[in-house]
């Protein structure tokens, strides 16, 4: 009994500490509150927006109210760290849009490619938005969790031990990014620092759970008149490996092109000015980050979607825009 009494108190203590003290989670539930004042506030001013979901490279990259204040673009940052998987940012996005809305799906390749289990992260922050049915009651045939299963995860892994209490060994923040470099529109300056110039990589092949999912989610749209719309993200990538990166997103993006409508972007995605980022191949700094956003709204006003014949060419050959060079200016 005691040692029932114990384990029960032990969880209940690293659970309070996951979902109220962590502090990489109290990062993204300050930043959500942000993001979500911003909707409110496009929704006084137009009858539709423009929901952009992702990973980190979304937070660190796309500027709202830029886009609305030079473009007239009503768009929101709803990125997440990538880390909490694309299941609980889907969900979590599929809440926020209402009809006319157009929900931009920004996910790193990687999210898509990978086997689709929900990472701990992930139901640590789900249940402390109150959203416990993303994970054990997920819609969109999204395979659910055991409630035992999420239970358990809602402990801190050894590893977010070992780094938290490396930082404050060392004198650091607790956690790398603050709200304090939030913008009111949702936008986060990351910090800068030395990468690895290395493009990211990912599997050749989507998830064996996303084509079912995209199917439901194909239907959902339609029933709610949501325009759904893929935008693949600037990554970092050295000159010398431009076109082979530009040829594999090229390759992942015929993949998703039966489910989803694909913004045209003739750079692949594949940016090799590593000026342009902060602290990583995938978080672009303030230059950067106008870049891509006056670039995103100025290829949503166009409305130009790739074809499967333009993606399959770039695809078997490699990618370099008309008339010229891959430089994320164009």
């Amino acid at each position: 009994m005691l040692v029932a009494v114990a384990a029960a108190g032990s969880w209940i203590g690293a659970a309070f500490y996951s979902l109220y003290l962590n502090p990489e989670l109290i990062f993204y539930r300050e930043l959500s509150l942000v993001q979500r004042s911003w909707a409110p506030e496009l929704n006084k001013k137009t009858s539709s927006k423009i929901l952009a979901i992702g990973g980190s490279s979304t937070i660190f990259s796309l500027m709202p109210e830029r886009a609305w204040e030079k473009h007239g673009v009503a768009l929101v940052n709803f990125g997440l760290a990538a880390g909490m998987g694309p299941q609980v940012m889907l969900l979590r996005g599929m809440e926020t849009v209402r009809a006319g809305d157009t929900l931009l799906i920004c996910f790193e390749p990687g999210l898509l490619t990978e086997d689709g289990v929900v990472p701990s992260l992930g139901i640590q922050y789900a249940f402390s938005e109150k959203r416990p049915k993303w994970i054990g009651a997920p819609c969109l045939g999204f395979s659910p969790m055991s409630w035992g299963s999420a239970l358990l995860a809602l402990r801190p892994g050894a590893y977010h031990l070992v780094t938290l209490a490396g930082r404050m060994a060392s004198g650091r923040p607790a956690y790398r990014y603050s709200i304090q470099n939030a913008s009111r529109d949702g936008w986060v300056a990351a910090p800068t620092r030395d990468f690895d110039e290395n493009y990211p990589g990912f599997s050749p092949q989507l998830g064996l759970l996303w084509e079912p999912v995209f199917e439901a989610l194909q239907i959902w749209a339609k029933d709610r008149e949501v325009r759904l719309v893929y935008a693949l993200p600037w990554a970092f990538c050295p000159s010398g490996q431009l076109q082979e990166f530009q040829r594999k997103n090229a390759q992942f993006l015929v993949l998703l092109e039966p489910y989803l409508s694909i913004l045209y972007d003739p750079k692949l995605g594949a940016v090799a000015e590593k000026s342009l980022f902060a602290d990583s191949p995938q978080h672009l700094n303030q230059k950067g980050s106008r870049l891509k956003t006056d670039d995103l709204c100025q290829r949503l006003m166009q409305g130009r979607m790739w074809t499967r014949t333009e993606l399959n060419s770039s695809a078997r050959l490699h990618a370099v825009p008309p008339g010229g060079k891959n430089q994320a200016s164009q």
